[in-house]
């Protein structure tokens, strides 16, 4: 069976398979390859937004990490003339030396409790005392860190002796703070005992206080590990 197609037909076809060579290969190559390119332009969008949000961060550690030394170096600055915070013991062995190097007798010598240590603010008028007050009046919220333990001592000696220890005392001062004192003269022997309540001063070092939040820090990953 012979078909006649007419020259009208003939180019409908040709149309027709032009049309098809150009829809079939957009429509299974071109446009899912469209597709991915937008996704993977989206996804590289996203990744330098992310990376640029990542280089603020960074930016802003290390300008924390800056502050942080500084804020580091100022307190130990502040706390140079404080006592480390010590036990009971080593406050016992200092006070004893102040008194045995002024050549005196301890009768009594007591110490409170450090389980019972509190932060406390310095004495009035003092150096720590005015900044801490002004730090109450910022709307930032501090820590207390200076730790006050009491230390009440009855010592007998020549009067001199006795005036070189309030010496010492106040040479100290502000690690080292006499709050009350008295005297009384022995008729007999002239020797002169002194009762005095002493309020010993103490403040962390940056070194320490970085070292326990290690410790902690080493402690609470111990626990994750374990449970």
């Amino acid at each position: 069976m012979q078909m006649n197609i007419s020259e009208k037909d003939k180019k409908l076809l040709v149309y027709l398979a032009i049309f098809c060579l150009i829809i079939i290969p957009f429509w299974f190559v071109m446009r899912p390859a469209m597709a991915k390119g937008n996704e993977i332009k989206s996804e590289l969008e996203t990744a330098l937004a992310q990376r640029v949000q990542m280089e603020t961060e960074i930016v802003k550690y290390q300008s924390n990490l800056a502050t942080l030394e500084e804020n580091r170096k100022l307190y130990d600055q502040e706390i140079s003339e404080i006592n480390v915070v010590m036990p009971n013991n080593r406050i016992d062995s200092m006070i004893t030396d102040m008194v045995t190097n002024c050549g005196l007798e301890i009768i009594r010598l007591s110490i409170s409790n450090n389980a019972n240590m509190q932060n406390e603010t310095p004495y009035d008028y003092s150096k720590m005392a005015l900044e801490a007050e002004a730090d109450d009046s910022s709307s930032e919220e501090t820590e207390p860190v200076l730790y006050i333990t009491g230390v009440n001592i009855t010592v007998r000696g020549a009067e001199d002796s006795i005036y070189r220890l309030m010496d010492a005392i106040s040479a100290r001062m502000p690690a080292i703070r006499a709050t009350s004192y008295s005297t009384s003269v022995d008729a007999e022997s002239g020797a002169v005992t002194l009762n005095a309540s002493i309020d010993v001063y103490m403040a962390e070092s940056s070194l320490a206080v970085e070292t326990e939040e290690a410790s902690e820090e080493t402690t609470a990953s111990d626990e994750t590990e374990n449970s």
